[in-house]
């Protein structure tokens, strides 16, 4: 059924385009794979073109030929219904084509083995459908082979710019700012935003670390809380807390009731009106959660797509995802993960704020604050993220004098200092908040 799916004419111009300008292969080499032709005899000479640029051998009638016999394929490559054959028939491919059609040959073989993959999957889908396998097993299977299906757009088109469009984009960001629009995502956290100059701006990682019980989902309800009340749209990826926690986290937040107190139903006369206020009010905020175990970056990626418009989203938190393809070790995966977070946030043009668990070395250390080294399980967590933010209580370790009393050290940031804040972490209503509580601006008050 497939085989009805194909153009062969494309495929032969841009291997005719090649072979007459090689430099043509150079420019689609990291697009084209041997497997996108339909015809398994093209798919040889795009590899035997593969082998000689690799060696860095010329590209011609000649070598490709040589490379084909290498591999005992010549004398079974012919075009045109066995017309020509051989090294003829790869002259007669030299006649084909133009070089400067060679991306929209391109273009059109990836299209066309894009829809033949699509169809194999929509075939598959179907015979397990018809053979008694489970419905939502079946869509998450088509859903994570369907997204791994490249196309042209995906690849090329999308990211591809000028210097001067790249400019343009520059300058009006810096317009907008000098204007007064906020072209970030503001934490709701004073002095935070202030180092941060100021907020949150996409496409940046953010990686929240902290040891168990430092407030890591706290700070990450407590941003998503700040942002969506200043009508950002945030989703949350939740992989170790349900929805209906989260939710009463917020609702704590905002009407001071605990969630002990709210899970045992103790609430007072007068906080009823203040409980039933508080979801009121948290219920029109622009917040999506999705409480999914051990969801991966593609299935994030999926459920993005059903929400335009997102300028916000939060994992809580990364050693709890598990990477799209198994790898050989826990280092490779959260690695993995890591790199998907960063092309979620390059993809949906969004700042991602991560938390990741820390490992305890820090506990044998004379000095319980946490460095960059701390970051367990990876080293890719550090070079993919654009800041990296540790959460320190001192109340826990040395410093008892400084109860609630939170620093958030920006260890690293890469477009602009680093330092660290102050914040008031108020556990039974598990929220922070700015040292600096209300900021007055003494020429308006004039």
């Amino acid at each position: 059924m497939t085989d009805n799916i194909a153009s062969y004419e494309p495929e032969k111009g841009l291997l005719g385009a090649v072979l007459r300008d090689q430099s043509q292969y150079k420019n689609l080499c990291d697009i084209l794979t041997p497997d996108d032709f339909a015809w398994n005899a093209y798919g040889w000479v795009w590899r035997a073109f593969q082998r000689l640029h690799e060696q860095g051998l010329r590209v011609d009638v000649i070598t490709a030929g040589d490379e084909l016999e290498r591999e005992k394929k010549l004398d079974d490559f012919v075009i045109d219904g066995g017309q020509f054959s051989g090294r003829a028939a790869l002259s007669k491919l030299r006649e084909m084509g133009e070089p400067q059609s060679a991306e929209s040959y391109a273009r059109q073989i990836k299209d066309y083995s894009a829809k033949r993959q699509q169809l194999d999957l929509f075939s598959k889908g179907a015979f397990w459908a018809a053979n008694g396998r489970n419905a939502d097993d079946i869509k998450n299977d088509i859903s994570m082979k369907l997204e791994s299906i490249q196309t042209w757009n995906g690849q090329v088109s999308r990211h591809t710019q000028s210097i001067g469009e790249s400019m343009i984009e520059a300058y009006e960001n810096t317009h907008k700012a000098a204007g007064g629009e906020a072209c970030s995502v503001q934490t709701g956290l004073i002095d935070l935003d202030k180092l941060l100059a100021p907020g949150m701006y996409a496409p940046g990682l953010y990686i929240l670390g902290g040891r168990p019980g430092q407030g890591k989902s706290a700070f990450l309800a407590t941003v998503a809380k700040n942002a969506a009340e200043d009508k950002k749209r945030v989703v949350i990826f939740s992989l170790e807390m349900a929805n209906r926690q989260i939710a009463q986290r917020l609702i704590a937040m905002e009407s001071g009731i605990s969630t002990d107190r709210q899970r045992t139903g103790k609430l007072h006369e007068d906080e009823w009106p203040k409980f039933t206020y508080a979801i009121e009010k948290l219920s029109a905020l622009p917040i999506t959660m999705n409480d999914m175990p051990a969801i991966s970056p593609n299935k994030m990626r999926q459920v993005l797509r059903r929400l335009p418009g997102i300028e916000l989203v939060i994992v809580d938190y990364i050693q709890l995802s598990r990477p799209d393809e198994k790898k050989a070790n826990r280092y490779q995966e959260v690695d993995a993960v890591s790199q998907g977070l960063k092309a979620i946030a390059k993809e949906f043009d969004v700042p991602v704020l991560a938390a990741a668990q820390l490992s305890r070395a820090a506990e044998q250390r004379k000095s319980q604050r946490p460095i960059l080294s701390d970051l367990r399980e990876s080293g890719g967590l550090e070079q993919d993220s654009d800041v990296i933010l540790f959460i320190h209580r001192p109340d826990e370790y040395e410093d008892k004098g400084k109860q609630n009393t939170t620093e958030l050290i920006v260890a690293k940031h890469r477009d602009g200092p680093v330092g660290s804040v102050e914040l008031i972490y108020r556990p039974t209503l598990t929220k922070f908040e700015s040292v600096t509580t209300k900021y007055v601006n003494f020429n308006e008050a004039l």
